[in-house]
């Protein structure tokens, strides 16, 4: 709600809870027909959640709901904001990697810790699609294949592996190779040590989705 207010702060806001995708079309179908083109033309559909599958089922619904309607709105996607979050994680390490004249993230080897939660995933689907070489930690080797070969299929190529770390002393190996490691876990969970990223004197950029101590 407050993400919507700040992008929107003029406007009226509707806050529908519990949506899953037999309701979505229902939704764009009220906020369209009875309004007409001019009527509905500023309206933007905000769809938001915890559950990133159930999210995408939404997101289909809608569009599929959109595109079979005479004309169609906008629609913004942050579930949990990890859209934006992920964005601005890459965009930061993009920029940091220009400004240090290493150039584009084409070809970098990035590790993206709890690369299988929402976040992590999100910025693993961004760099894959700028070509970077992709590793993504996950606690569970099985869940971190999925999502690995889901972006894979997504970008044509295999561009995202996936490295279980289920204890501490697994990090170090993770992020070997890395040129950018990107930090992606929960709020106050330390995920990278200060002895980790010293046995990695290759990477050039470190960053954390996290203001809430500790660090990385």
């Amino acid at each position: 709600m407050l993400v919507a207010i700040d992008a929107f702060p003029d406007s009226m806001i509707f806050k529908y809870e519990n949506v899953n995708a037999d309701d979505a079309p229902k939704i764009v179908f009220d906020l369209l027909f009875p309004r007409g083109p001019e009527g509905a033309k500023h309206t933007k559909v905000f769809i938001n959640g915890s559950n990133f599958e159930e999210v995408e089922k939404v997101v289909a619904a809608t569009q599929k709901a959109m595109k079979s309607a005479p004309w169609g709105n906008s629609i913004i996607v942050d579930p949990r904001g990890g859209y934006s979050t992920a964005a601005a994680a890459v965009a930061k390490t993009f920029g940091a990697s220009i400004e240090r004249g290493l150039g584009s993230l084409e070809g970098k080897n990035v590790t993206v810790l709890a690369g299988t939660g929402p976040v992590g995933q999100t910025a693993a689907r961004i760099y894959a699609a700028e070509k970077a070489n992709v590793t993504i930690t996950s606690r569970a080797i099985a869940k971190g294949q999925i999502v690995a070969y889901k972006i894979n299929q997504e970008c044509g190529a295999q561009r995202v592996k996936v490295f279980e770390v289920s204890k501490p002393e697994q990090t170090a190996e993770a992020v070997a190779d890395a040129d950018i490691i990107l930090s992606a876990g929960a709020g106050g969970i330390q995920l990278l040590s200060a002895a980790d990223l010293a046995k990695v004197p290759k990477c050039k950029i470190v960053a954390d989705i996290n203001a809430i101590k500790p660090s990385a």
